[in-house]
Parts: C-alpha cells; sequence; structure tokens
C-alpha cells in the first residue's frame, strides 16, 4: 500500500516534471520567434496610436499626477490596461523621446505576454502550446505592439483556472475571475470566448456573487477611465464600436464575412489547425467538462469573427488558442494523429521561419543607434531636423540609402509627406526637368500620420534613392522636404542650407557619380 503510494507520488512528480519541461520549451520557442518577428516587423497600422496614448499616460506618471489618469481619454473603443503597460516603455528611457525606443520596448512587452500565453497552453495541453508557439498569424501580431498578447495571456490565465478549480478548489476560481476581468480591461472581444466557461465554472461555485465582485472590481479597477463614469464610458464605447464597424472605412475594403476563414488558413499548418479545432469543437461540446468549456469558448469565438462586420485580420487571434488546445487535444489521441501532429509542428516551425527571414530588418541598429550626426540645423513650420546618416550604397552605387530623423514641435493639422529629391546639372529627358530620382513617402510608411505626432519625440525613417541606368556624369543634389499630401503644397523651409533655385528643398549632400562627398 505504501510503496503504491509512493510509486503514484513519483509519477506524478515526473509528470509534473515533463509538464514544466514542455511549458518552458514552448515559452523559449515562442519568445524566439517573436523577438526575431518583433525587430524586423514594420510598424504597423495601429501602433503609433496606441504608443501616442502611451506617452500621454507616461507624462502623467512622471509628473506624478496619479489624479488626472482616470481623465485621459483616448481611443475610447479600447479600454486602458495595455496602453497604461506600454507607458513603461516611455517611462524607462531617459533624455531625448526617441519613437523607435518605445516602439521596440512595447514590442518586448508583448513578445513577453505572447510568449506567456504560449506557456499557460502548453502547460495545459504541450501539444497545443507548440501549434501557438510557430502559428504564422499569431506570432505576427503578437510581436508588434497591439492590443492582443496581453489580453490573450488573461484569457488564457481564465481558461486555466476552469480546470484548476475543479481540481483543485475554490482558490483557482477567484483566479479565474480575476483573470476575467483583466481580460476585459485589456480588450473586450477576448472575454467573449471566455463567457461560457466563466458561467459553469460560476454556476458550480457556492460564492457566485463573491466570484462577479472581484471579476468586476478587476475589470472597473484596471482601466481608469471608468472610475469616473462607468456608465457613459460603457455607452460610448459600445456606440463607437457599432459605429465603426459600418463606417465607410470598413466598407471600403468589403471583406466578405467568410473572411476570417481566410485569415486562419493563409497556410497548410494554420488550414489544418482550424480545421481539426472546428471539428474537434464540435464533439467537445459532449465531452467532459474541461473540454466542453474550450470547445465552446472555440465557436463562441469563430461564431463572433462570422457575424462582426469588422475583418481586420489581428481579430482572429480570439480563436487561435481556443483552436489550437481543440487541434491538439484531437491530434494526440492516437499514434498516427502523434505523427501528423509532428508533421504539423515541423511544418508550422518552417513557415513561420520563412515568414520571418522574409521580412527585411527594421528595428536594426540602424534606426536604434541614437548618435546620429545633425550636420546642420534645419526647420521647417513645426519639424526640426534631427540627424542624416548616410549608409553604404547598394552594389555598384546604383542606391543611395540615408536614414533621416525628425523632431516634431506640434502635431501637424494634415497629413504631411516627405520627398527626397536628387537633382542634377542637365535636364532629364524621361522628366523634362532637373529631377532624377525620387522618393515620396509619408511617415514610417504611412503608418505615423502627421496628425499623430507626439511634440518632441523623434522619428527616423530610412530612404533609399536609385540611381537611374542613363546617369549622366556630374554633380548631383539631395534635397529633401515636407508637403500637404492632399493638395501637394509645400511646407517653408526657414532655416539650413538652401539652393536658391528649390525654395522650400533642403539640400542634405551633393553626390558625385561614385560616391558621396
Amino acid at each position: 500500500m505504501i510503496l503504491a503510494s509512493v510509486k503514484a507520488q513519483a509519477e506524478e512528480e515526473k509528470a509534473l516534471r515533463r509538464r514544466w519541461a514542455w511549458a518552458l520549451a514552448c515559452l523559449t520557442l515562442a519568445g524566439s520567434v517573436r523577438f526575431a518577428m518583433a525587430a524586423r516587423m514594420p510598424v504597423e497600422a495601429d501602433e503609433p496610436t496606441y504608443l501616442r496614448a502611451a506617452y500621454h499616460y507616461a507624462v502623467l506618471l512622471r509628473q506624478g499626477d496619479i489624479g488626472a489618469v482616470p481623465s485621459l481619454w483616448e481611443n475610447p473603443e479600447h479600454p486602458a490596461l495595455v496602453k497604461l503597460l506600454y507607458s513603461l516603455a516611455w517611462l524607462i528611457p531617459s533624455g531625448d523621446r526617441w519613437f523607435s525606443d518605445a516602439l521596440w520596448g512595447a514590442r518586448l512587452l508583448s513578445v513577453l505576454f505572447g510568449a506567456a500565453a504560449v506557456g499557460l497552453v502548453a502547460w495545459i495541453h504541450p501539444a497545443a502550446g507548440l501549434l501557438l508557439a510557430v502559428h504564422p498569424l499569431t506570432i505576427y501580431y503578437t510581436s508588434a505592439a497591439l492590443l492582443e498578447s496581453i489580453p490573450q495571456f488573461l484569457a488564457m490565465l481564465a481558461v486555466l483556472s476552469w480546470r484548476s478549480a475543479s481540481r483543485r478548489g475554490a482558490r483557482w476560481s477567484y483566479l479565474g475571475a480575476f483573470a476575467l476581468g483583466a481580460t476585459g480591461a485589456a480588450k473586450w472581444a477576448y472575454v467573449l470566448p471566455l463567457l461560457p466557461g466563466s458561467i459553469g465554472m460560476l454556476r458550480r461555485s457556492r460564492g457566485t456573487a463573491i466570484l462577479l465582485v472581484v471579476a468586476a472590481v478587476s475589470f472597473v479597477s484596471l482601466n481608469p477611465p471608468m472610475w469616473m463614469d462607468p456608465l457613459r464610458y460603457l455607452r460610448e464605447t459600445i456606440r463607437y464600436h457599432f459605429t465603426y464597424s459600418t463606417s465607410e472605412h470598413v466598407q471600403r475594403y468589403g471583406l466578405p464575412w467568410y473572411q476570417p476563414f481566410l485569415w486562419l488558413s493563409h497556410s497548410l499548418p494554420e488550414a489544418l489547425i482550424l480545421t481539426l479545432g472546428l471539428a474537434g469543437a464540435v464533439r467537445g461540446l459532449f465531452d467532459s467538462t474541461f473540454r466542453k468549456q474550450v470547445a465552446w469558448g472555440a465557436l463562441s469565438a469563430v461564431i463572433f469573427l462570422l457575424a462582426w462586420p469588422t475583418k481586420w485580420p489581428h481579430y482572429a487571434l480570439v480563436a487561435t488558442p481556443f483552436l489550437s488546445l481543440i487541434a491538439s487535444d484531437v491530434l494526440a489521441r492516437g499514434q498516427r494523429t502523434r505523427a501528423l501532429l509532428s508533421v504539423m509542428g515541423i511544418l508550422s516551425m518552417i513557415v513561420s521561419v520563412r515568414m520571418i527571414i522574409r521580412q527585411h530588418p527594421y528595428l536594426d541598429p540602424g534606426l536604434l543607434e541614437h548618435r546620429i550626426p545633425k550636420p546642420f540645423e534645419a526647420r521647417w513650420e513645426g519639424i526640426r531636423l534631427e540627424g542624416v546618416r548616410w549608409e553604404e550604397a547598394g552594389a555598384r552605387e546604383s542606391v543611395l540609402s540615408l536614414v533621416v530623423c525628425w523632431r516634431p514641435e506640434r502635431p501637424a493639422a494634415s497629413n504631411l509627406s516627405v520627398f527626397v529629391h536628387l537633382l542634377g546639372e542637365t535636364p532629364n529627358p524621361r522628366t523634362g526637368s532637373v529631377l532624377w530620382s525620387q522618393v515620396d513617402a509619408q511617415p514610417l510608411g504611412g503608418a505615423y500620420p502627421a496628425t499623430l505626432w507626439v511634440p518632441g519625440v523623434v522619428f527616423c525613417d530610412r530612404y533609399r534613392i536609385a540611381r537611374p541606368p542613363d546617369l549622366p556624369p556630374g554633380i548631383y543634389l539631395l534635397t529633401t522636404g515636407w508637403y500637404r499630401w492632399e493638395d501637394g503644397h509645400r511646407i517653408p523651409l526657414h532655416e539650413g542650407p538652401q539652393d536658391p533655385r528649390y525654395p522650400d528643398a533642403l539640400v542634405i549632400g551633393r553626390w558625385v557619380v561614385g560616391g558621396m562627398r
């Protein structure tokens, strides 16, 4: 009897060590691929919006004006928790504020929570952790400074509590209630797949009222804008979502109702996870309590994605952890399916690694290095030149590559674009002017419009000017400047080296065929 008990305890300890090993391995794998993606992906469209809100929170926290935090209500469509956490990226650096620093810091925070979510999923089911760790769509959107990683982590914390509450006691129910409220304080959509399982957990609990209070306190306390007027906050947020979902911006894309299936089946491994997840979810409705909760969560997430008019790809991350859990459970029930699971893991790894490799490095030392020389003072209306650095030319000197840093003095009233022109001494027969090559672009590839600029925060852009094959010998001027994107009106240049022939254009260099001087 004693020997059997000791043997059972030893087996349990062995299983626990194996579970820990799997969770740490999946967490390390997930963190590695997400870290690599975070350094390579370009600026996503919503990142500057959230970083701007985080900056304003950081200003209040740095000043010690905690009482003003609840009154700051930017991006009313989303709760405040993630943006409050991203404010750490603005608080840690000292001295000048650089957009690249804050972007990198916020992305690292996103990577941390995204990898931790994978670790929780791996603790529940090791194979599910592997699938989620290398799921390409999930990798991409949990590597960016968006709102996905933190609510996904909190949602998986709630899922973990479902099973633990039925096995290890009521204290796990309190963790589940806290995680449910915190998930809502991070992003609304991630609460929907948690509702069926959470309702089931509450029904089995003796302290239902207490758990509801814990969830409500967690939700409100982690979302400061609710403190002032909770009912108004909820009303305005719900109104915004419904208005936006039917707006011209959403309708212009014309995405079909089944678009989420396309996002979730972009590669063969993703399509297999989706197919097995949906098939297993239907069967899971008639399985054990925990599998039933996960199945309802997956189906609730998919139904929401299909029914909601807004079909952006990152919305699909509401469903990917649940689909991974169910797909891995289906695969792990037989010898052949274990082999299929191994194949899926390998395919997913290949797809994920290829996706990362194909991304050109973005947050490389060229944009994170702040010792960028400032060759001269230059200023437009509301914009200052902060630095210019020439990079090595391309093969056969066919490309001029440079990094230019700008310091906005105030947000612009309208969107602005930057131009970089290569101007020669003789006319270009193709253009009929002295313009031989050019780059025209909005800041950070259009992701950081001038209306979102944070005064005093430096941002850098890289520009590559192609050398025309028929470029005749001579000395060429490289000029830059700003203009209004809507009508092409140039922003006046008030200070800096200028050629009288090209008003409102700053001369930043001269190019002699064969190199810069």
